[in-house]
């Protein structure tokens, strides 16, 4: 089985499948963060070969929410114009992902343009649905694999919620490890879709 954690340096989903006994290998600019298989590359040089699965966590800088007012050109006028063009090359590439040589993909990425203006997510989690006690809104596009399961009761919020303990991930993080993706979603990939493309003897419906 080939498994493919695209921009990926940390090694977290990597090693989540690792675990679970499902070999992996991942691939960013730079290198992991911990040993194992990892492809020193641009993504898009794997992208070419075919997988069983990709999950891919493609830049989000010029496509999330955060910064899409930047495009405004009556405001921000020529430097407009230039984060247009780094938009647009960034929903490329995450399109050259979702539409990637693979049986199973996943493409995580922050709500922001694409999701506005494109394609909106097939589902949105939380670490704390995954048995963590922090949240943070990570949403995913999923192609031909089941939507996550929630190991935890708790997985409906309200915005009177949102502000509560789990808000922790947000306040007490650094920018570079708020960056981060969860461990604990990780492990959730991991068994979930491991065990559905072991087990799975026809695939999902696209």
């Amino acid at each position: 089985m080939k498994i493919l954690i695209g921009c990926e340096f940390t090694g977290t989903v990597r090693s989540a499948f690792d675990y679970f006994g499902l070999e992996a290998v991942s691939c960013d600019i730079l290198p992991s963060e911990r040993p194992g298989s990892h492809f020193i590359c641009d993504l898009r040089e794997k992208l070419q070969d075919y997988w069983d699965l990709i999950i891919a966590f493609p830049p989000c800088t010029y496509i999330s929410s955060a910064g899409l007012f930047y495009c405004n050109v009556e405001t921000y006028g020529v430097n407009a114009w230039e984060r247009i063009k780094k938009r647009n090359e960034a929903v490329d590439f995450f399109f050259e992902i979702y539409f990637a040589n693979a049986s199973h993909i996943c493409v995580e990425n922050p709500l922001g343009f694409i999701s506005s203006s494109i394609l909106k997510p097939t589902q949105i989690v939380h670490p704390f649905y995954f048995g963590d006690s922090k949240m943070k809104r990570t949403a995913l596009w999923l192609r031909n694999l089941p939507p996550l399961l929630s190991s935890s009761d708790d997985n409906l919020f309200s915005s009177k919620t949102y502000s509560d303990s789990r808000n922790e991930w947000v306040t007490s993080f650094s920018q570079k490890d708020r960056s981060r993706f969860s461990p604990f979603i990780a492990a959730a990939m991991a068994e979930q879709w491991g065990s559905f493309l072991i087990n799975s003897k026809s695939p999902v419906s696209l």
